[in-house]
C-alpha cells in the first residue's frame, strides 16, 4: 500500500494512501478548479470533475407523509380542516364518534332571563329565570337531539311553553309550573325529527 507525501510549510503534511488492494485504480483529475461551494465527483468511471450537489426527495403522494426514520412510506389522506392534535385545546364541529369513552365530560350550561327562544349552539342545558309571564319557545325538532331545560322563579310568574303542536306531554297534559319565588322546575325534552316530547324530571327544587 503506498503512500504520496505533500509536505507543509511549517513541518505538517498531507498523506494520500493507496488502497489495500491488488487492482490498479485510476482517477483523472479535471483540467480546471470548480466554482465556489461545488464538490469533487465522479462520473463512476474514473474521471474527475467539479460539480454542484443538488438534493431530491421523491415523496409518497398528497397528504401526510408517514416516516419509518429511514424512509417515507404511503402517505395517509389528510383532513380537509384543522389537524387534530392530541394534547391541544380545540373545538370541534360536525364529527361523527362511534362507540367512544367519554369520562368526566362537560355539557355547555347556557343562562337567559324572561321570554326565551330555545338555540342548542348555545348548549344543551339551558338555564332561564322568569321575568314575569315567560314563554320558552322550543325550537324545531330534528332527529337524535335531545336537551334539558331548567326554570329558575323569579316570583310567582307564569310559564308557558311554545312549541304548537309538535310538542308533546304524556297524557297530553302540559305539566303545572311550580312559580314560586326562588324555586326550580326541570323539564326533559327528546326529538325524533316530528315531535318534541317534554317530560318533568323534576319539580319544587
Amino acid at each position: 500500500m503506498g503512500q504520496l507525501t505533500f509536505q507543509a510549510n511549517l513541518g505538517g503534511a498531507v498523506n494520500l494512501v493507496g488502497p489495500n488492494t491488488a487492482n490498479t485504480v485510476s482517477f483523472t483529475l479535471p483540467s480546471a478548479d470548480g466554482s465556489n461551494g461545488q464538490v469533487l465527483q465522479t462520473n463512476g468511471t474514473g474521471t474527475l470533475s467539479f460539480g454542484t450537489v443538488t438534493f431530491s426527495q421523491v415523496y409518497p403522494g398528497a397528504g401526510i407523509a408517514v416516516s419509518t426514520g429511514s424512509a417515507w412510506t404511503t402517505s395517509l389522506t389528510a383532513p380537509s380542516g384543522a389537524i387534530v392534535g392530541t394534547t391541544d385545546s380545540q373545538t370541534l364541529s360536525s364529527k361523527t364518534l362511534t362507540a367512544p369513552t367519554i369520562t368526566n365530560y362537560t355539557e355547555t350550561l347556557y343562562s337567559a332571563t324572561g321570554s326565551t327562544s330555545i338555540n342548542l349552539t348555545n348548549g344543551t342545558i339551558q338555564k332561564i329565570t322568569t321575568s314575569g309571564s315567560t314563554t320558552i319557545t322550543l325550537p324545531s325538532s330534528v332527529s337524535g337531539k335531545s336537551y334539558t331545560v331548567i326554570v329558575s322563579y323569579a316570583a310567582a310568574d307564569s310559564l308557558t311553553w311554545a312549541g304548537g303542536s309538535t310538542l308533546k306531554w304524556a297524557n297530553s297534559v302540559t305539566p303545572t309550573p311550580t312559580s314560586a319565588t326562588n324555586k326550580i322546575d326541570i323539564f326533559n325534552f327528546y326529538c325524533d325529527g316530528t315531535n318534541t316530547y317534554g317530560s318533568i324530571f323534576g319539580q319544587n327544587f
